[in-house]
């Protein structure tokens, strides 16, 4: 497999890594959350409110999960954005920008269930700090979260290596302390998620591993260049500018020990996207993105995995 690291360009150069985005792309995906349910929303056939009878029957917390149709539109690209420099030996940046708008809609009811306008960014390689050329999305989502996510890029032949991906809550800080809940149980109708009978669409395996929708949705396809851009917003030593900010009502209130209890809190993101190259039986080719997306939701001393996905093309 051969492998294209990108380096630095010079202004006024097409941001190879995000040329794919332009126009109108629509597609299929899958959402899952889960979210605070101190105030019980009410469901049928819910075991008794009693957590210590069955601490993994938690009414505290209630899963989420959607079948999604999306919409995902990008703005006429913003050239040579100049970032000044001070220091003698390194010269200004000028980044390279394109505006989008995403919005997710349930597939069954038609009812939004996310907004996010946003940038993404092509940032030079720099002298200060030493960093190779770095894609950067720039999001703000209507609930009260900012996000600045930096990362890597390469194009390689070939289809993408899409990982496992676990939406199973950890304690904070220490993802190898997972406890898992009824509702992650695919066959339990009598447990904290909406909705509580699952179509026959989302089985086991995808609640498991929701991106097997992904590999679903290229199987048989001959993908012969994929291109992975792969944000984060977790500190890193080189990318210190990224992160994550919340209102005051997710954000919570801060402790004495430099703790918080927060409501619902936006601590880490972590996505991936695949802009892939697919070959027709024909010999002609076309564009399709894919991406998961992983939010930590803190509440309850846990790290609540949001997990999102889909599959995206133009036309």
């Amino acid at each position: 497999m051969s492998t294209t690291k990108h380096a630095y360009w010079s202004p006024s150069v097409p941001p190879a890594p995000l040329d794919a985005f332009t126009g109108i792309w629509t597609g299929n995906g899958f959402n899952t959350i889960f979210r605070p349910n101190k105030n019980a929303t009410k469901l049928p056939n819910l075991p008794p409110n009693n957590p210590s009878a069955d601490p993994s029957s938690d009414p505290d917390n209630l899963l989420q999960l959607n079948l999604t149709f999306e919409t995902l539109t990008f703005s006429d690209s913003l050239v040579d954005i100049p970032n000044r420099a001070l220091l003698e030996h390194q010269p200004d940046a000028f980044l390279q920008g394109v505006p989008y708008t995403q919005s997710i809609k349930d597939v069954t009811t038609n009812l939004g269930i996310h907004f996010e306008p946003g940038i993404w960014l092509l940032v030079p390689e720099t002298i200060e700090p030493k960093v190779p050329s770095t894609v950067v999305r720039m999001a703000t989502i209507p609930h009260g979260t900012s996000i600045l996510a930096q990362g890597a890029f390469e194009t390689s032949d070939g289809g993408p290596v899409i990982p496992v991906v676990d939406i199973t809550p950890f304690t904070i800080g220490n993802p190898a302390d997972r406890k898992k809940f009824t509702s992650q149980n695919a066959s339990d109708k009598s447990t904290f998620r909406l909705p509580q009978t699952l179509p026959p669409a989302i089985t086991q395996a995808i609640l498991d591993n929701p991106n097997l929708v992904l590999k679903h949705d290229i199987k048989g396809q001959k993908i012969i260049r994929t291109t992975t851009l792969k944000v984060s917003t977790k500190a890193d030593p080189d990318l210190r500018g990224s992160g994550t900010r919340n209102i005051a009502f997710l954000e919570g209130t801060l402790q004495p020990d430099n703790t918080t209890t927060p409501n619902a809190q936006a601590a880490d993101i972590d996505a991936t996207f695949w802009i892939e190259t697919i070959e027709r039986d024909d010999g002609t080719t076309f564009t399709q993105i894919q991406y998961s997306q992983v939010v930590l939701l803190n509440f309850d001393s846990l790290s609540w995995p949001h997990v999102s996905v889909a599959t995206l093309t133009q036309g």
